[in-house]
């Protein structure tokens, strides 16, 4: 018996297909919106990331439990990105809330260092 093919992230007949997108109505727009939603969600919360590391390791004192945490959820984010092609749409979704989520505890930190700096309000 042969082997069922999986359409993943494809191309056919002009329409992009992610697993899955057709049993929650997604079509072509739709998962388009989403891959250019994670795209854009991660690479602010990977910024983010990067920016508050930064800045801790330069504190006089840096605090290293902040650091581990903040580079292991860089470490997540990007393992989590890098195994979405091939998965449904779920992940997808699962991961662009992630990122968010992380972006949402984020921010608030990432301003007060700006602040600290005195280049914030």
């Amino acid at each position: 018996m042969p082997e069922a093919k999986v359409l993943t992230i494809s191309e056919f007949g002009g329409v992009v297909l992610i697993l899955g997108a057709e049993s929650k109505q997604m079509g072509h727009k739709e998962c388009l919106q989403l891959l250019e939603s994670i795209e854009d969600v991660h690479n602010h919360l990977i910024s983010l990331l990067t920016f508050l590391i930064d800045c801790e390791r330069k504190q006089q004192c840096p605090k290293k439990m902040m650091l581990v945490r903040w580079e292991r959820l860089l470490t997540r984010s990007i393992d989590l990105e890098g195994s979405l092609p091939g998965s449904h749409v779920s992940a997808y979704q699962y991961a662009l809330s992630e990122f968010q989520h992380g972006i949402s505890e984020l921010e608030p930190i990432a301003k007060n260092f700006l602040v600290a700096k005195g280049l914030g309000s």
